[in-house]
């Protein structure tokens, strides 16, 4: 199913998602928080061998028609194309995993994760990080604990990158 457009439609129903409004923090966390609540984080069809299509039709039906989960490059393509209908200004970014290493081990870039930019500065908004997804977005100039739905986060600078 090859269409670069996102049902925004679709995708709210599918996150319990109703009114919308204005692109903002408030929104931001509304929208973030439903999505990680609502699409559950699958790595099925890696494991299977199964191809992994990220174009945002397949990835709309996948995990808004048939209520599947993904893993994060397909959690958060979709995430970055609702948002965009939404009004935000969101670019995506590559980030080691560390978890399981040293803090300062030098792993290669797997897991996508969005920056979203908002008049009270940016932020990093990730609902594809299986257990350890952050429940709301989180600001990326902050090296203070953040509080999420289910546990604080704390991004920390390590040269010119950033840890969680």
């Amino acid at each position: 199913m090859a269409n670069d457009t996102l049902d925004l439609d679709r995708y709210c129903r599918r996150i319990g998602l109703t009114g919308t409004g204005a692109a903002s923090l408030d929104l931001l966390r509304m929208v973030v928080a439903r999505h990680a609540a609502s699409i559950p984080f699958e790595n099925l069809d890696i494991v299977l061998g199964r191809p992994i299509r990220l174009d945002i039709g397949s990835i709309q039906a996948k995990l808004v028609d048939s209520r599947r989960g993904g893993y994060c490059f397909e959690q958060n393509t979709l995430l970055r194309a609702a948002l965009e209908r939404l009004g935000f200004r969101v670019t995506s970014l590559m980030a080691r995993v560390v978890r399981g290493n040293a803090a300062d081990a030098l792993t290669p870039r797997t897991h996508l994760f969005l920056r979203v930019d908002l008049p009270e500065g940016a932020y990093l908004a990730d609902v594809g990080f299986g257990n350890l997804t952050p429940t709301r977005p989180l600001r990326l100039d902050s090296n203070e604990a953040q509080p999420t739905e289910h546990e604080p986060f704390r991004l920390q600078r390590m040269n010119d990158e950033i840890l969680s």
